[in-house]
């Protein structure tokens, strides 16, 4: 008798832990799938955020080649090489380039006192 009580009562322990243990599994399967879901959102506001990267890279460069044209004279004047035809071409783009500048400056200064009035 006494035997089968306690027999009975590990077999009840047993069927406890085991419904214990299957609640706990589902809810670590739940918050897994939530984590799943979450490194995949972040995973793909990270490649979003490099393409992103990447064109403003791609952009920057374009604009420093751009302005390369300025600096090439004082490149050459550093190295002590002086080529006469591409410095001549260099000094008329740099002061095309700065007559541009002024214009411009004077645009948005004139802008900017408009919108102060």
């Amino acid at each position: 008798m006494i035997i089968e009580i306690a027999v009975s009562i590990i077999a009840f322990a047993l069927v406890v832990s085991m419904i214990a243990s299957i609640a706990f599994l589902m809810k670590t399967a739940k918050t897994l799938e939530s984590a799943k879901r979450d490194i995949h959102n972040l995973s793909t506001e990270a490649a979003d955020l490099m393409n992103k990267i990447d064109s403003l890279v791609v952009d920057l460069k374009s604009k420093t080649d751009s302005l390369d044209f300025v600096f090439r004279p004082l490149k050459l004047i550093g190295k002590g090489k002086h080529h006469r035809s591409e410095t001549s071409e260099t000094v008329s783009d740099v002061v095309e380039w700065v007559g541009t500048s002024l214009t411009l400056f004077n645009k948005i200064r004139n802008a900017v006192k408009r919108r102060e009035k």
